[in-house]
């Protein structure tokens, strides 16, 4: 299916695909997904540029997921995370993903 293809369906904070019935009725009840937040420091730090194309952001959360833990229990983990994740925006396995940089 092409929406799924474009990532263009709902998934959940652990990035588990879920039926849009699932979506809370108010964008208030909505939970938060530490690699959302991620994704989006890391670009601020000069990890990435931003991609004008569709869901470009969503590709970045699914790869720090599948690369990077981010301890939330420890002092300091996401910052941790955040330090991981934009050496890793600048890596070869990166490559290929929208707004890429490498290194500088």
């Amino acid at each position: 299916m092409r929406m799924e293809r474009e990532r263009r369906v709902h998934h959940d904070e652990r990035g588990a695909k879920r039926p849009l019935s699932t979506l809370p009725a108010s964008i208030s009840d909505l939970r938060d997904d530490p690699y959302q937040s991620l994704a989006t420091f890391a670009r601020k730090a000069g990890g990435y540029r931003k991609s004008r194309k569709a869901c470009s952001d969503f590709k970045w959360v699914d790869f720090f997921r599948a690369r990077i833990a981010i301890d939330l229990s420890s002092p300091g983990g996401f910052a941790l995370a955040l330090l991981l994740a934009v050496k890793l925006a600048q890596t070869r396995a990166a490559k290929g993903m929208p707004g890429f940089r490498g290194r500088r």
